[in-house]
């Protein structure tokens, strides 16, 4: 233990780093159980013809459809054509058939999605956001590491002068127009 300790304090930017891309495993741990994945699927439960798989069912968020109805279901239809060996030019399953590889929303050339080509559908999925939590993580680090040491050079503000607002902002919320207010109501 002295040893991890020791290297902690000589690597604290590393070790940060480490903390900041392992933290979401740990978090989201039970995801990666079998019979699991980290999707909002349970919002396909209130529609026909799953809707009598659990009568009464009721979405955990029901703000993330578009994850279960659109984006996910594109990552595992893109991954299927690429193992049968067709570029997904097309998505014939969608309206009378629409462009998918031209489409920017199933984000088909974006790094993580690769994970889909290459991994069984539901660790892709699972994976995929796992990492883009991590991704977020480590990159606020780095910001704010690179934040302060700007200041160190150039600052000629106190640093809590800069930084309260922020901490203020994610404290605190920000107000929001009362007809978002009424529509958020409704929907959740």
């Amino acid at each position: 233990m002295r040893r991890v300790t020791a290297w902690v304090e000589r690597h604290p930017d590393a070790s940060a780093a480490l903390a900041l891309f392992l933290l979401p495993f740990a978090v989201h741990a039970p995801a990666f159980l079998p019979g699991r994945v980290l999707s909002p699927a349970d919002h396909l439960l209130v529609l026909y013809p799953w809707r009598h798989l659990v009568p009464g069912a009721i979405p955990g968020n029901p703000l993330l459809t578009d994850v279960a109805f659109q984006l996910h279901p594109s990552v595992l239809y893109a991954a299927g054509e690429i193992a049968a060996g067709r570029v997904p030019l097309w998505n014939p399953h969608a309206f009378a058939g629409v462009p998918f590889l031209a489409n920017p929303t199933p984000a088909l050339l974006f790094p993580l999605t690769a994970l889909a080509y290459v991994l069984p559908g539901v660790l892709a999925l699972t994976l995929m956001s796992v990492l883009k939590c991590s991704a977020a993580g480590l990159a606020m680090h780095w910001f704010l590491r690179g934040l302060a040491l700007a200041h160190r050079r150039f600052g000629r503000l106190p640093w809590k002068r800069l930084v309260d607002p922020a901490a203020a902002l994610a404290r605190d919320g920000f107000t929001m127009h009362p007809s978002l207010a009424r529509s958020l109501k409704r929907i959740v």
